[in-house]
């Protein structure tokens, strides 16, 4: 029997399975990004999906969405895209929607792709009616392992994503410059957003990429699941709430 996984999806179930017999109670950031999804999205919504790509977890909720707008600045993720029901090409540092035009602006691993996040913030702010929310999911950079991540080149990280961790999406340039709780609601309180929410989950995926080591990932897991320790944990979930 293989010690590593062939697969990504080998070793999301693998670990699944492990954590549903040690510790139940483990919620993934999916988990919290699907929840503000469900509490805030209908039939009648407009959502933007900014720097869709490919698509995410936003095509499970197709069916009860209005419309979906991606925007992307890479064509070829954008038309490989099958979930949004209308594709635009361009930085979200310049989103070409009017003013109050969408309900909900939803971001999935972006953040941490943005040189100039505030400007980012700013357009999506703009773009959302009055009590429309901003959902995002995007990386701890208090968490060691991304923060270690932050000085290695983009090809490495590459390597690591193909050789270890088995994902198949490419990988793009980070810059972590939105990718702190401190950070995020202070960019979110100058763009106009009066109520922001965050919430931190883990992952034991980084350090479980091979089968000895996952018991250890999920102690982590456990380790810092507390008030004090849960700042390291690898993902921050936010609902920024528009005046």
């Amino acid at each position: 029997m293989s010690l590593f996984f062939r697969t990504n999806q080998e070793q999301k179930d693998y670990i699944g399975q492990k954590i549903s017999k040690t510790y139940p109670q483990f919620k993934t950031g999916g988990m919290f990004f699907r929840e503000y999804l469900k509490n805030y999205l209908n039939k009648d919504s407009i959502i933007l999906d900014a720097g869709c790509g490919c698509g995410g977890i936003i095509s499970e909720f197709k069916s009860v969405i209005a419309i979906i707008i991606g925007v992307d600045i890479n064509e070829k993720l954008l038309a490989e895209n099958q979930i949004v029901d209308q594709k635009i090409t361009a930085s979200l540092e310049q989103i070409p929607l009017a003013d109050n035009s969408v309900e909900v602006v939803s971001s999935e691993f972006v953040l941490e792709h943005l040189k100039n996040p505030g400007a980012v913030l700013g357009e999506v702010s703009r773009v959302l009616k009055p009590g429309g929310v901003f959902i995002f999911i995007t990386s701890n950079i208090i968490n060691p392992i991304i923060t270690s991540s932050k000085f290695l080149p983009l090809t490495f990280h590459s390597f690591l994503r193909n050789n270890l961790l088995k994902k198949e999406e490419e990988a793009h340039q980070t810059y972590y410059r939105a990718n702190s709780r401190r950070r995020l609601i202070n960019l979110g309180l100058t763009a106009g957003f009066n109520d922001c929410e965050i919430l931190r989950a883990g992952n034991p995926e980084y350090l479980g990429f091979c089968k000895p080591l996952v018991p250890m990932a999920i102690f982590f897991e456990k380790f810092i699941d507390n008030k004090y320790l849960n700042i390291f944990k690898t993902y921050l979930i936010g609902c920024f709430k528009k005046n």
